[in-house]
């Protein structure tokens, strides 16, 4: 098993919050919750996983990009849309 992430994003506790170590806070990062779009099992995102968004990293071919659409919805690519960029998913989470 490759523990590589672990190494990197370790899971911590602060105060009554728990989560991963090893990203910076920003005010502008954002979250989205994701349809039934299965395009992105792979990646572990399926209905219902809250994406964390930082609009701050320009896009980048080949990773999980987010635009906003006309109809004011979300649509993930890793590939460049006609859409506006909103920014790229940095984390997923899974609520059980």
């Amino acid at each position: 098993m490759d523990n590589s992430i672990l190494e990197k994003h370790s899971p911590c506790i602060s105060s009554t919050i728990f989560g991963v170590d090893g990203f910076e806070y920003k005010e502008s990062i954002f979250c989205i919750m994701t349809n039934g779009d299965s395009n992105f099992f792979y990646f572990g995102i399926v209905e219902d996983s809250i994406l964390f968004v930082d609009p701050d990293i320009e896009f980048d071919e080949g990773m999980i990009n987010v635009y906003l659409k006309s109809d004011g919805t979300y649509k993930l690519s890793r590939t460049a849309l006609d859409y506006e960029y909103k920014g790229r998913v940095i984390m997923s989470m899974n609520i059980f």
